[in-house]
């Protein structure tokens, strides 16, 4: 029996039946040893001519030696495959340009061993005690060889940012760290499909489309006559990846032009009516013949999909009968569709349909709703240090406080990459959870126990502590630049405004730095400060974030925005509330901090059966959010106010006072309780005309 199952052990082995005592062996280890490893016969772009024998395995494993394995029982045909391994690395060291930093083979060959297997090489412990014997320890050998490894596995790294020498700062060592794809990530890239429709998902940060630009790559490169669609929701997301797409080309030094609009689409979805190039679903329409849909006659691009396959339906009677138009198609963020579209997208695929998206798209979602059905899910965040994103968890859906906003089921805690224990604290079972994550290799080799850090908001404002977190900042990581830190005020416009001005001012005295006001230029800006309010934040990531916001309010919007911005950082955030205005509930969290800090956990107390209800009830109303308009005369309408003037002159008062600009930001439930007491208490004092 073959067990390679574990998460931390990926294999591409032809005839694996053959060596399943040793590759039982190997996953065996990496499990314990929660070490990725992977075992393969070639490197995985399968690029290059066959090796001399096919007797053989290559072990890899972060800060170890190459390991190959070679069972022929022929010293000659072993080091035969030894060398043409070597020619390869060489090869792709050229190619991406690695040769910079790891120098000619001479330097590193001998991080390359060969075990040879003989009859008597069957013991578990002779494996065990080969893989502990290539133990490395020097930094300058590490680096090499995980450098090697990338190349073997097709994690290929920007060697502008790894560099040369051995990082000392921590803000250094995250960035030049070198990121190697684990068991998932690989398996999706590099294995073949057994279904037309394969999904992935993920927490945002665990790098979904970074795999569909390689999976892209890999689709486009192995068939030079393949038709390939790339698509999205949103068309600014969709912009991106175009102008992405050519970029990431070059990086994998891929030889063959792109052709746009005959190999290669990458649009948003929906389209212009007539236009096949400008969407989708407008080419599906344009080629099947099909009427095509606006956002005017419908208001989602899932009803348009709906009507579509009703006309596929009536033209072609059998669904299964109609030609395809394309080989593969590939979508991003599929949280913004629906079943409908997925299956007019199944219609016009050949071969494989790739489906991509977030487990949530707000922390107030249903995990288990997203998650159902996935081939691949994705529950290690590479963008965020662990305690960061469990600080953000706990902060966003109120684990460190007595009243609850939200909570996960033990599978969805599980999707989410917790790892949980629980004890019951009374008869009722209610438990208390102690929640916590698993170390990741990217953050494995800094000391950052103050990954998030609460600040008490200065007397004379924020801008005080900005000031202050910036110079910790360059104090401690001198290589920093504008760019590694990103600043967000979750407050209303006008004190982003003020707050960005008294900066803007400060900083260039200081550090001769430009702020870039980012809810203006709505971009990240090279060489800049980035400032915003929470509208112009998602998809970025900083080193460091400073964010400024009070959290007193119980309002799922502005949790949901704290938890966004907090997970923005891959190295520390900075929190400035106001003591005064958030003492109790800030007294509260800072307990739970303190459990990260000190223990890498989270310990919460479960919600009772009751609570539980009341959360969903909450957010399934939040969920069910009217506009603005539409809520104003929804309450007017159940305080009998009918008199067109009176509900005119409401309208107007509540305008002045900023009500409609507060809805966007706030709890459904606390601004319809808020505004029906401010409506209520207006009322007597706008007459009827």
């Amino acid at each position: 029996m073959i067990a390679m199952e574990s998460s931390h052990f990926f294999s591409q082995v032809e005839h694996a039946e053959k060596f399943s005592s040793a590759l039982n062996i190997f996953c065996r280890i990496a499990d314990e040893h929660e070490r990725q490893t992977y075992i393969l016969q070639r490197p995985l772009s399968n690029e290059g001519e066959e090796y001399s024998h096919s007797d053989y395995l290559i072990y890899l494993s972060s800060k170890r030696k190459i390991l190959i394995f070679d069972y022929s029982q022929d010293e000659e045909l072993a080091e035969n495959v030894r060398s043409e391994i070597i020619e390869d690395l060489i090869a792709y060291s050229k190619r991406f340009k690695y040769n910079k930093i790891i120098g000619r083979s001479s330097s590193w060959s001998d991080l390359i061993s060969t075990v040879n297997v003989d009859c008597h090489f069957d013991e578990e412990g002779l494996y065990r005690q080969v893989i502990e014997e290539a133990a490395l320890h020097d930094p300058a050998e590490i680096k090499k060889c995980d450098l090697l490894i990338s190349l073997l596995t097709g994690s290929i790294n920007d060697i502008e940012k790894v560099k040369a020498d051995i990082p000392e700062s921590n803000l250094d060592k995250v960035k030049q760290k070198i990121m190697l794809f684990d068991r998932d990530q690989t398996r999706f890239i590099y294995s073949k499909p057994e279904r037309k429709v394969i999904r992935i998902q993920g927490l945002s940060g665990t790098g979904k489309t970074e795999l569909l630009l390689h999976k892209l790559k890999e689709l486009y490169v192995k068939n030079s006559k393949s038709k390939i669609y790339f698509t999205c929701h949103s068309k600014i997301l969709a912009s991106t990846l175009r102008n992405r797409v050519p970029e990431f080309f070059n990086f994998m030094k891929v030889d063959e032009q792109i052709q746009w609009e005959k190999r290669l689409w990458c649009t948003h979805a929906w389209g212009s009516s007539g236009l096949p190039n400008t969407g989708l679903y407008a080419y599906i329409c344009v080629s099947y013949g099909i009427p095509f849909y606006n956002f005017q006659q419908v208001s989602s691009i899932d009803g348009a999909a709906e009507l579509a396959l009703a006309h596929l339906q009536k033209k072609y009677t059998d669904l299964e009968k109609i030609p395809a138009l394309f080989d593969y198609i590939l979508i991003d963020e599929s949280q913004d569709f629906g079943e409908n579209f997925f299956k007019l997208c199944e219609i016009a695929t050949a071969k494989h349909l790739y489906i991509a998206g977030d487990i949530f798209q707000s922390i107030f979602d249903s995990a288990r709703a997203q998650t159902f059905g996935s081939d691949y899910l994705l529950s290690k965040c590479y963008r965020t240090d662990p305690r960061t994103l469990m600080a953000a968890h706990g902060i966003g859906m109120g684990l460190f406080e007595n009243t609850k906003l939200q909570w996960l089921e033990d599978e969805e805690w599980k999707d989410c990459g917790y790892v949980f224990t629980k004890r019951p604290i009374n008869a009722h079972g209610v438990h208390e959870y102690t929640l916590s994550r698993k170390p990741l290799r990217r953050f494995e080799d800094i000391d950052n126990k103050e990954s998030l850090v609460i600040m008490p908001e200065h007397q004379t404002g924020p801008v005080e502590n900005i000031i202050s977190a910036l110079r910790e900042i360059n104090a401690e990581n001198p290589t920093v630049t504008p760019d590694d830190i990103g600043v967000v005020i979750l407050k209303n416009n006008k004190s982003v405004a003020a707050y960005s001005d008294m900066l803007q001012r400060e900083i260039y005295e200081l550090w001769g730095w430009s702020l870039n006001k980012a809810y203006e230029t709505k971009e990240k800006v090279k060489g800049s400060l980035f400032i915003s309010n929470k509208n112009h934040v998602k998809g970025l990531e900083f080193p460091f974030v400073i964010c400024v916001a009070d959290i007193n309010n119980t309002s799922l919007n502005l949790r949901n925005s704290l938890y966004m911005v907090l997970t923005r950082s891959f190295l520390k955030s900075y929190f400035v509330v106001n003591e005064a205005r958030n003492h109790e509930v800030l007294r509260q969290i800072q307990r739970g901090i303190d459990n990260i800090r000190e223990r890498d956990v989270i310990v919460t107390i479960e919600p009772s059966a009751e609570e539980k209800e009341r959360i969903r009830t909450r957010i399934q109303r939040n969920a069910r959010r009217l506009s603005y308009m539409d809520t104003f005369n929804e309450i007017l309408d159940g305080l009998s106010v009918l008199d067109s003037h009176q509900r005119q002159k409401l309208w107007s008062i509540a305008t002045s006072l900023q009500y409609e600009e507060r809805y966007a930001s706030s709890d459904i439930e606390e601004f319809r309780e808020d505004l029906t007491a401010f409506l209520t208490t207006n009322l007597p004092f706008v007459g009827r005309v």
